[in-house]
């Protein structure tokens, strides 16, 4: 299975990026989405809107971090890492998303999700 992704590639833009698309750029918030090759492009807009509302994005911080790692954030080596009741979810490098949140996973991070 393979997955198409749409950018803003800023070399070749001839048209002004809608308010939502700047609004994540001036945030640095990646949209990573999935949809399939029927989907329009107005659909494909109001998912990645609400994907930026709405979706926690991964964080792959140091290995060698101080104090608890928050929902999405990565590296965790069990759950004594993460905050609160989050769980450290283990995950080998060929594993896909991760539940919860968006963007795209760091080789085989560990990363910090709701139980």
């Amino acid at each position: 299975m393979s997955f198409d992704y749409c950018i803003i590639n800023p070399s070749t833009a001839t048209m002004a990026p809608t308010e939502d698309a700047n609004m994540a750029m001036m945030n640095e918030v990646p949209i990573v989405m999935t949809v399939s090759p029927t989907t329009s492009l107005a659909e494909a807009e109001l998912i990645a809107i609400e994907a930026a509302e709405n979706t926690p994005m991964l964080v792959s911080v140091d290995k060698n971090h101080k104090g608890d790692l928050g929902l999405c954030e990565g590296k965790c080596k069990n759950d004594n890492d993460c905050a609160g009741d989050l769980i450290c979810l283990k995950r080998d490098a060929n594993d896909g998303d991760v539940p919860g949140c968006g963007g795209v996973p760091n080789g085989g991070d560990d990363y910090c999700i709701s139980p």
